[in-house]
């Protein structure tokens, strides 16, 4: 086994030196420089607990909305997000271990909910009948009209006939 000897020269000793140099030298710190780091850190730790939160926030809602969806489908709604938009589910509630509370209840509280029976449009009615089945002036006035009309048979009287008609029922 041979060892190799190498000569030290003096640029050796000066590239030494230069490394020796360019090591940052330890900073003492004062009593300020440490309230003042301490202040940043507390700052910034707000600030990320705050950002933490939010997330929180935002993923608790995204599973509400989420479990909704999923239960109103399953229930039959055909459009889910259009109800969404009109409920309010301040208690449905996401708990410690990630699941949705609430939902059951808020879709009892809708099934008990009736809409009301929708009103006939173009059903039977009785034309001149007030809402206590007695007959209105104005039917009265028509078929008085109309009875005239028949037993004279005179223009005039048929001409009256078919003014009242349009009057009282647009022409019909």
């Amino acid at each position: 086994m041979t060892i190799e000897r190498k000569e030290i020269t003096m640029e050796d000793v000066k590239e030494t030196s230069e490394t020796t140099e360019q090591q940052p030298e330890e900073k003492t710190y004062t009593q300020a420089d440490f309230e003042a780091l301490q202040a940043e850190w507390t700052q910034e730790r707000e600030t990320l607990t705050q950002k933490v939160s939010e997330l929180q926030q935002k993923m608790e809602q995204q599973l509400i909305t989420q479990a909704f969806t999923q239960t109103a489908t399953q229930k039959g709604f055909a459009n889910p997000e259009k109800l969404l938009q009109v409920l309010n589910l301040s208690n449905v509630r996401v708990g410690e271990d990630g699941q949705v509370t609430g939902l059951d209840e808020l879709f009892d509280a809708i099934g008990q909910v009736k809409p009301d029976k929708p009103k006939t449009i173009g059903g039977p009615t009785q034309i001149g009948a007030d809402t206590n089945g007695t007959i209105s002036a104005s039917q009265i006035q028509l078929e008085e009209a109309a009875e005239r009309a028949r037993q004279s048979g005179r223009i005039e009287d048929v001409a009256f006939f078919s003014q009242l008609k349009t009057k009282f029922f647009g022409g019909n």
